[in-house]
């Protein structure tokens, strides 16, 4: 009858002549629900029969009750028999299966793995099912169903009965956001790195004069950072009789290896960087299409250093001249990424800018020592030259004659940029406490037609207040007026914050050696932790009483008078507020409510009254781990 799946669920009581413990248990071992032992009476047996109909009513009912929640829930779910075959579906298991082109009745009652889903066999989570069959321990894991390229958060637990209950979810969404993320933590990396690497290069070349210097220079950076086993730019220039020639740089390579050989040709793979159409990348340039299609070479030729992997990117002057090629060569296929073409590119312009600099002082000499004319024009745009050597940093802007109106702010984190110009600019940038001092570093920098430059705090894209290395040279005009001012200012918050750290600990260690009384130690280092952090807020240091039982006030310059004294003598213990709690429980003790926080139910109108509305506070433990004191930080 157990069996028997229409009848195993039938409530069966035994009737016999065999008494004892010993027949009764080995009936119940054969699956029945009572066993009843002749001489018995009919009301006897009608309670028993009545009985188990009850339990088995009840059963059903609790039986369907499960039922009707397992199906109403949002997770699939499915039960595995010791055999491994699936008894039971949901429904939002079905739906999904369904998504899938799999319907219920091609499921149940078959073999997970053999029948139902042999692509799964040996998947981590197989084996974790398998664990959860045989341990009898639940498992908690995220799988992937490469037939549906679908990810899962998987629940496994062990039935009483034998088999496996699995509750699983799809997580697909999840994971590709997870991915997404990652791909751009990865990217924002990369564009960090990039960014650093071209200031390096902008930073090397920026103060370069000497064409050939910067030529070489730009060579040589551009094929470190692509990766490429050798590089060279061709460009061309105008000797002093007016002749056009091509010269050329190598990096990677010594210049013997192409000495013998013609200067590149405009082929169709070198026609777009000379014409300044586009940037060629190739994996295998000998696959190119437009590879080897000149006579009489129609390739490269013999002795040629090996090229597979291929990069070139066109060099522009200001006025969009094409002025030369960066050209780039490995011996292995696929060595050229997208990275590597952004770098090429970035490189570029920053080469543009450095070769007309160097052109344009090139020229302005020539033309000092042909004609001695226009000087006051050449002076004018040295002026303009020297001007942008001195301000080159990271952050560059551009302020009217008067300092009334910022014109222009190039750069990045952490101000925001602009290109539009604007007269909130105090206002937008320095706190109001600065303005000030900042104020009169203009009108001293007017006053003289000279330099301006400080150091002052700024405020940041997130609001928060950082220190800033700022200089700033007038423009004048032909007759000495000022045009505008040219600055420049870089992030120098870390040296900011390092010097009143170390300021803050040398006067804390001088009142040691000249053994400064407690008192006063203590309130040096209350205010440096004011100091430091980033946020305002108010620092205390509380120090455990002669009977160990109490905290006293050390010291708590910021803090309201009245508030201190109200804790004065504070009980060490559980629920004793942030203090009270840290030094009993020798633990850090944050609070990030204190109107709601249980720990400061009998102090939290006493905070509120001070306008105290969060607290911190770490136990001062000696070397043999006893507590000497607290130090807090109230918000």
């Amino acid at each position: 009858i157990r069996a028997d799946e229409h009848l195993r669920d039938v409530p069966f009581v035994m009737l016999s002549a065999r008494a004892g413990e010993e027949a009764r248990v080995e009936g119940l071992a054969a699956g029945v629900d009572d066993y009843l032992v002749k001489p018995f009476s009919a009301r006897e047996l009608i309670a028993k029969v009545r009985s188990q109909l009850e339990m088995a009513l009840l059963r059903r009912q609790g039986e369907q009750r499960v039922l009707r929640v397992l199906e109403s829930i949002t997770d699939g779910f499915q039960i595995i028999d010791p055999n491994w075959r699936l008894s039971f579906i949901n429904q939002a298991a079905r739906r999904m299966f369904a998504e899938h082109g799999v319907a219920k009745d091609d499921l149940i009652g078959r073999h997970i793995w053999d029948e139902a889903f042999p692509a799964a066999r040996d998947t981590e989570g197989a084996h974790h099912l398998r664990r959860v069959m045989s341990d009898r321990i639940p498992a908690v894991f995220e799988d992937f169903y490469a037939p549906w390229q679908r990810w899962f958060s998987v629940r496994a637990f062990p039935v009483e009965e034998g088999g496996v209950a699995v509750y699983f979810h799809d997580i697909t969404q999840r994971k590709e956001i997870e991915s997404q993320r990652q791909q751009l933590l990865l990217r924002e990396a990369e564009l960090r790195e990039d960014t650093q690497a071209l200031y390096e290069v902008s930073q090397a070349v920026s103060g370069e004069l000497n064409l050939q210097t910067v030529v070489q220079t730009v060579t040589d950076a551009a094929t470190r950072l692509t990766a490429a086993q050798f590089g060279s730019f061709f460009y061309n220039v105008t000797d002093e009789q007016g002749e056009s020639f091509l010269l050329y740089t190598l990096s990677g390579a010594p210049r013997e290896a192409f000495e013998h050989f013609d200067m590149p040709r405009n082929t169709a793979v070198f026609a777009p960087t000379f014409d300044g159409t586009g940037i060629v990348r190739s994996d295998d340039i000998r696959k190119d299409p437009r590879y080897g299609k000149q006579a009489p070479l129609y390739g490269m030729p013999k002795g040629h250093l090996p090229v597979v992997s291929y990069l070139s990117v066109p060099v522009r002057s200001r006025r969009g001249e094409v002025i030369g090629g960066l050209f780039f060569g490995h011996r292995d296929a696929g060595v050229f990424s997208e990275r590597a073409e952004r770098l090429a590119l970035g490189i570029a312009a920053l080469a543009s800018v450095a070769f007309d600099n160097a052109r344009l002082f090139e020229e302005a000499n020539r033309e000092i020592a042909e004609r001695k004319l226009a000087e006051q024009a050449i002076q004018t745009s040295e002026n303009r030259f020297r001007a942008l050597v001195t301000a080159s940093s990271y952050v560059v802007y551009r302020m009217s004659p008067d300092w009334s109106e910022m014109i222009q702010l190039d750069g990045s984190d952490p101000l925001t940029e602009t290109r539009r110009s604007t007269r909130s600019w105090l206002e937008q940038y320095i706190p109001p406490e600065d303005q000030a001092q900042i104020e009169s570093s203009i009108h001293a920098a007017l006053r003289s037609n000279g330099v301006f430059q400080m150091e002052h705090r700024e405020r940041r894209i997130d609001g928060s207040i950082g220190w800033t290395l700022s200089r700033a040279v007038p423009i004048l005009d032909e007759a000495g007026n000022i045009t505008e001012w040219f600055g420049a200012s870089s992030d120098v918050t870390d040296r900011k914050r390092f010097e009143q750290e170390l300021a803050a600990e040398t006067r804390i260690l001088e009142s040691v050696a000249t053994g400064a009384p407690l008192p006063q130690l203590l309130e040096q280092v209350a205010r440096l932790c004011e100091q430091l952090a980033e946020d305002r807020v108010l620092c205390a240091i509380l120090l455990v009483d002669e009977s160990g039982g109490r905290l006293i006030p050390g010291a708590a310059p910021s803090l309201p008078k009245q508030f201190v004294e109200a804790i004065d003598g504070l009980e060490i213990g559980p629920g004793a507020g942030s203090c009270g709690t840290a030094a009993y429980e020798k633990r850090l003790v944050c609070v990030q409510q204190i109107a709601t926080d249980p720990l400061w139910k009998d102090l939290k109108d006493l905070a509120a009254t001070y306008g105290l509305a969060a607290c911190c506070s770490q136990p001062i433990l000696s070397s043999q781990n006893q507590v000497l004191g607290t130090i807090s930080i109230y918000y």
